[in-house]
C-alpha cells in the first residue's frame, strides 16, 4: 500500500510517497512556492489559487502510483477566507504577516488587544490576530463564509468540496479559535477523519498542523521521546498526558491521538549560525578575499577543544514572550575573542535556549525522556551541534533515515485517518533512524 504526504510550506511544497508496510520512501518531490503577492512592507500575502495549482501538479505527478491515501500538513497560523462556494475571497495571510504589530486607536497593538481579550499570549501572524485587524479595518470580505489554513483549502479542493474541515491542530494555531469574532467562520473537528476522495477515488485525510506532523514523522515512541528541530528557528517537543502546568516559554498543542504536545521555541536556531557566517564572509570581503559559504570551516572551528570560553545569547530576534530582548556576548577577554570561541559560543547558546523550556516540560510530565531525536537541516548538517545536545541531555541523538519529516508524518497520519492502520503508534513503528 502507498501513502502520499504533502507539506504546504511557506517557501516550498514538498511531497513523499511511502510504502505503508515498510515505511520506505519510494519517491520525493519539492516545488517552490511562487505564490507571493507584493503588498505593504508589513504584509505577507500569498495567492491561494496559485498554491492549489502547484499542489494539484504534485498530486498529478503521483497519480500513477496507485495511491491508497493522501495526507496533508502545512504552514500553521495563516488565514484564508472563502465564500459559500469554497472560492477564495482574500489572499492567504501567512504566519509571517505583521499587521498584528500595528497600533490600534487605544494605543495597543492588535496582538496586545486580543491577548488581553482572551487571556492568552498571542503573536502577530496568528489567524485570530489577523482577523481582528481585518474586522476593525473593514477587510473581512462581505461574502466570506469560511476561514481556514492553506492546507485545509488544498484538502477541500482535492476532494471537490466547497466547505473546509479544520482539524483542531490547525484551528488552535489561530491563537483564539473560539473567540466570538472568528468562531462562526471555522468548522472544526478533533477527529482523525477522511474528508472525502479525489476524482481518482483516493481517500484524503483531514489536514493537520505541521508541528504535529513533524513529531509524528520523526518519533517512533511518542511517550518517551524528546524531539529537537533546528531550522531557521529552534523547537523542542515532548508529549504529555494528564494535567498540564502552564509555563510562559512552553506552548501546549493538542496531540493527534490524545494527550498534549508541549513545544518550546527559539526564534534564532539555525538563523543565529547564518548570521555569524554572514559576518565572517563580510570580514573576508573587507580583507579583499571573496569566498563561498563558510559553514564547513565554522564546523571545524567548533570542534576544537577550547578553554576560557565566551558566553553568547542568540536571542537576536527576541522571544515570543518578549520580542524586545536582544542577544549579547559576555566574558570577553584578550584570549577568547577568536572566531573559534565565537562559533562554539553561538552553537552552545542555540542549545541552552531550548534547555530552559525543556526543563519546564520535564517538571510537567514528571519524567525524563529516554530517547532523543533530532531533525532539521541545522541538526543534520552540524555534528558539533548534535554533540552539544547529546552532552547536555545525556543521551545519543537519533536522526530519522528520511527527510521531509512533516510530509512523512502527514502520510503516516493519513494511514490512520483513512483506515489503513488502527492507531498512530502502530503507523509510527515503520520509522527508522540512521
Amino acid at each position: 500500500m502507498y501513502a502520499l504526504g504533502m507539506d504546504i510550506g511557506t517557501t516550498s511544497l514538498s511531497a513523499v510517497l511511502i510504502n505503508i508496510d515498510s515505511g520506505e520512501i519510494l519517491d520525493t518531490y519539492t516545488a517552490l512556492n511562487t505564490a507571493k503577492i507584493e503588498a505593504e512592507s508589513w504584509e505577507r500575502h500569498q495567492d491561494a489559487e496559485s498554491i492549489w495549482e502547484i499542489a494539484r501538479g504534485i498530486k498529478e505527478r503521483f497519480a500513477g502510483s496507485k495511491l491508497d491515501c493522501i495526507g496533508l500538513t502545512g504552514q500553521m497560523h495563516g488565514l484564508l477566507y472563502t465564500d459559500i462556494s469554497g472560492l477564495p475571497v482574500s489572499p492567504l495571510y501567512t504566519w509571517q504577516d505583521s499587521r498584528g504589530d500595528l497600533i490600534r486607536s487605544n494605543g495597543q497593538t492588535y496582538t496586545q488587544f486580543l491577548s488581553a481579550k482572551v487571556g492568552g499570549k498571542l503573536a502577530t501572524g496568528y489567524g485570530a490576530v489577523t482577523h481582528v485587524y481585518n474586522l476593525e479595518n473593514g477587510l473581512v470580505p462581505s461574502n466570506a463564509k469560511w476561514a481556514m489554513t492553506i492546507q485545509d483549502y488544498i484538502g477541500m479542493k482535492l476532494v471537490g468540496g466547497n466547505a473546509p474541515l479544520t482539524h483542531t491542530s490547525n484551528s488552535e494555531s489561530f491563537g483564539a479559535p473560539q473567540w466570538e469574532g472568528l468562531a462562526p467562520f471555522i468548522c472544526t473537528t478533533n477527529e482523525n477523519v477522511c474528508i472525502g476522495t479525489t476524482k481518482e477515488n483516493v481517500p484524503v485525510a483531514v489536514a493537520i498542523g505541521d508541528n504535529q506532523a513533524s513529531f509524528i514523522g520523526s518519533v517512533r515512541d511518542a511517550t518517551n521521546t524528546v524531539l529537537i528541530n533546528i531550522g531557521t528557528g529552534g523547537q523542542i517537543s515532548v508529549k504529555a498526558n494528564g494535567s498540564i502546568t502552564d509555563y510562559p516559554d512552553v506552548d501546549r498543542r493538542s496531540y493527534i491521538d490524545g494527550g498534549t504536545l508541549l513545544v518550546g521555541y527559539s526564534l534564532c536556531g539555525g538563523y543565529a549560525y547564518e548570521l555569524l557566517e554572514n559576518l565572517f564572509r563580510e570580514v573576508a570581503v573587507l580583507a579583499g578575499a571573496e569566498c563561498g559559504p563558510l559553514y564547513e570551516k565554522m564546523n571545524t572551528l567548533a570542534s576544537k577543544n577550547l578553554e576560557n570560553k565566551l558566553t553568547v545569547s542568540t536571542q537576536f530576534r527576541g522571544t515570543r514572550n518578549n520580542p524586545e530582548i536582544r542577544g549579547a556576548i559576555w566574558d570577553i577577554s584578550d584570549s577568547n575573542l577568536t572566531p573559534a570561541h565565537l562559533v562554539q559560543a553561538v552553537l552552545q547558546s542555540v542549545v541552552d535556549e531550548l534547555l530552559v523550556p525543556y526543563r519546564n516540560m520535564c517538571k510537567t510530565i514528571k519524567r525524563l525522556p529516554t530517547f532523543m531525536v533530532g531533525s532539521g537541516n541545522g541538526i543534520r548538517r552540524n555534528p558539533v551541534l548534535r554533540k552539544m545536545f547529546e552532552d547536555s541531555l545525556g543521551m545519543p541523538m537519533n536522526i530519522p533515515a528520511h527527510q521531509e519529516e512533516a510530509a512523512y508524518g502527514a502520510a503516516l497520519f493519513a494511514t490512520v485517518a483513512c483506515g489503513k492502520r488502527k492507531t498512530l503508534s502502530e503507523a509510527q513503528k515503520v520509522i527508522q533512524y540512521c
